[in-house]
């Protein structure tokens, strides 16, 4: 382990009507900066209507919180919360997670100890210590289109899923993309990758970095030594509807970025001819009535969008 001096980490926490979660994510910061690695936890609210921000402080965590009047959404928050703190390390953290002990020292030291690796994400688990999914490959075309078909369900095409299986995690690995939800990153490298593209307002933001990152060779790396607990789902889970046109949105973003236009196209088709079909299916068999009109609902606004963009 390289660490030598305090001080050495922003954290960026982006924050949008994230409830009680807020309060446990510093509250645990502060519990696990006994060596005074956090130089700033820096939280960017993007106009919160309920009472997230009433949070305690603690002279463990120096603590910055900047109010915005609209929602930047996440990637534009991240940038803007980097912006605010000097620290050599980034560590932009969801509200909902929550670092265990040793889990600042465990990505840091990766970083430092690791010259061709850019990025680094620590091991989600849930409140009783099981794993979850914490790293996964860059998407594809073929993959998109075998998801909305539901072959990557098939055991002999589990290649084409997001999100390496659990039974992968079980070691420190180089991967295509750690989870935004837990991501260290130096801040010179961040700065020289122009941070998280803002057109992504929300979702594939961090797999489009994790991407610019290795195509700058410097790839991402789950180290297993650090834990975070992920309670998962947050604040999105109640905007439904919004949270699917983002998701969707982001994808066609991605792929137009970095597909080639065959490849768009077959995103395209799987996405709009495909999926609405089975995602229908799906959300009226777990959620009944409600989830139908919420899949609706994402679509018209995603149709919306591709309209306006045309």
């Amino acid at each position: 382990m390289v660490i030598q001096s305090a001080g050495m980490i922003d954290v960026i926490i982006v924050n949008w009507n994230s409830g009680r979660h807020l309060a446990d994510c510093l509250a645990a910061l502060a519990r696990n900066n006994g060596k005074g690695l956090i130089k700033s936890t820096i939280v960017v609210d993007n106009a919160s209507s309920d009472d997230s921000l009433a949070v305690e402080t603690s002279p463990d965590l120096p603590l910055v919180v900047d109010r915005v009047d609209e929602n930047l959404g996440f990637g534009r928050g991240c940038n803007r919360g980097a912006a605010l703190g000097d620290a050599d390390f980034l560590l932009f953290l969801n509200p909902d997670a929550r670092v265990r002990p040793g889990a600042l020292e465990a990505g840091l030291s990766a970083l430092q100890n690791r010259r061709a690796t850019g990025i680094v994400g620590l091991k989600l688990v849930d409140h009783a210590g099981e794993t979850q999914e914490s790293c996964s490959t860059f998407p594809t075309a073929s993959a998109v289109l075998a998801r909305a078909l539901a072959l990557d369900r098939l055991p002999w095409l589990s290649r084409f899923r997001a999100f390496l299986p659990k039974a992968a995690c079980i070691e420190s690995r180089a991967v295509d993309q750690v989870m935004g939800a837990c991501w260290f990153m130096p801040r010179p490298l961040f700065q020289a990758l122009g941070g998280f593209d803002e057109r992504f307002f929300m979702y594939y933001e961090d797999a489009d970095l994790a991407l610019r990152a290795m195509q700058a060779g410097r790839g991402s790396w789950f180290e297993i030594s650090g834990e975070v607990e992920h309670i998962g789902g947050g604040s999105s889970g109640a905007i439904p509807a919004k949270r699917l046109f983002y998701f969707l949105q982001s994808r066609f973003i991605f792929a137009k970025k970095h597909f080639g236009y065959g490849q768009y196209i077959v995103v395209l088709f799987a996405t709009l001819a495909i999926e609405p079909w089975s995602r229908l299916v799906l959300a009226g068999w777990r959620q009944g009535s409600s989830g139908f009109r919420s899949v609706i609902a994402g679509y018209r606004l995603l149709w919306c969008y591709l309209v306006s963009e045309n």
